[in-house]
């Protein structure tokens, strides 16, 4: 195994972690969920939250069983010298066309609400730019970025969404509610999964953290995913409690009109709520830069040292990911790819290929203990 000049903390791998999913999407959320299933979309965020502590905690045992070897090895060796890069090139194709789709609409976001004389594309551009800029440097580099600004990223908000709870009036709204059919459930929790998806970067990025703390890093991935899973719940009770499940539904981007309403006439920006915004492109930065990381990292040359051939690739993956932004036609085209098409075989193909992997693993290491 290949391993970067210097591995990265189990403090670290949880940052990043956390910045692979719900960072980079969660403006979008919950209003596609709260449509199919109101108050009771609290079960459908709970049961994806499930799926993906599940997954996570199958991506560590596969890799301790593969004693920690780099993804594309341990892909190799669990399937196939052919079959294993195909199933990871598939992985990692669908993880940048659900990128695309966020892109996209983030940047219609910032259009309508900051830049409305701008085109779509410049910013868009600019963002994919430099998710790349932090992409081509080395892994330490990477985590050491989104170590600094993601808690600050975190905190800010923590602050907004407290702030926002003097709106917060229809509180019996909040109220989880039961009886919903079985069918929106399914529905509202695969919706829920673009939030989770990353491509494979709790496996990926494991044999790179520091081996006296691989043991403990997968509880951290775990915890990343329950902190995050923590986040959404307190979104989704913020959104309902401040406009109710009548209201979300017909909305793009509640949370973005929740947090305009905060309003503070001592502080110098008047409209702290809308600040936000600020943070959160920071935040899909970050969180394109480590899926454009760990894509050029799976499917291109091993990590290590300066290697002008992977800065390539990630520059090419970048592109990519731009055009495919780009060639959305519409934020109601953008919505359907990303909730009825690309979310759905996403988590089918997660769901299908990790568990499978891991079970393929256990087979051809003759079902024996895996070393810690």
């Amino acid at each position: 195994m290949t391993q970067p000049v210097e591995p990265i903390s189990s403090g670290q791998y949880l940052w990043v972690m956390m910045v692979s999913v719900v960072a980079g999407s969660v403006y979008l959320w919950p209003a596609y969920v709260v449509k199919l299933t109101g108050p009771g979309a609290y079960v459908s965020l709970l049961a994806a939250t499930a799926v993906a502590g599940g997954i996570t905690m199958l991506q560590v045992g596969w890799m301790r069983r593969m004693a920690y070897r780099s993804y594309p090895a341990a892909m190799q060796a669990t399937w196939s010298p052919w079959l294993g890069p195909v199933l990871t090139w598939i992985t990692m194709l669908l993880m940048l066309a659900l990128d695309a789709a966020i892109l996209y609409l983030y940047g219609e976001l910032l259009q309508t609400f900051f830049y409305p004389a701008t085109p779509s594309w410049v910013t868009v551009a600019t963002i994919g730019a430099l998710a790349v800029w932090i992409a081509i440097r080395s892994l330490t580099v990477v985590a050491r970025n989104v170590q600094f600004w993601f808690p600050l990223l975190l905190a800010s908000f923590v602050v907004v969404l407290a702030l926002s709870t003097g709106d917060m009036r229809f509180p019996l709204a909040a109220t989880p509610k039961w009886g919903v059919s079985m069918g929106s459930l399914a529905r509202a929790s695969v919706a829920t999964w673009f939030l989770y998806a990353n491509p494979c970067a709790t496996a990926a990025l494991l044999p790179h953290v520091r081996p006296t703390g691989r043991w403990s890093a997968g509880a951290v991935a775990l915890a990343a995913i329950a902190l995050q899973g923590v986040i959404l719940l307190a979104i989704l009770y913020a959104a309902l409690a401040t406009l109710g499940p009548a209201v979300i539904p017909d909305m793009t981007w509640p949370i973005i009109y929740i947090f305009s309403l905060i309003h503070i006439s001592s502080f110098f920006v008047q409209d702290i709520g809308m600040l936000i915004l600020i943070t959160w492109t920071i935040a899909i930065i970050l969180h394109l830069a480590v899926h454009s990381y760990v894509v050029a990292a799976n499917v291109g040359p091993p990590l290590g040292g300066h290697n002008p051939q992977r800065q390539y690739l990630v520059a090419g993956i970048g592109l990519a990911m731009v055009a495919g932004a780009l060639s959305v036609g519409s934020v109601a085209e953008a919505k359907v790819w990303l909730f009825q098409i690309l979310t759905p075989a996403d988590l089918a193909w997660t769901v299908a290929v990790v568990p499978a992997t891991a079970l393929m693993a256990w087979w051809r290491t003759g079902r024996a203990p895996a070393p810690r």
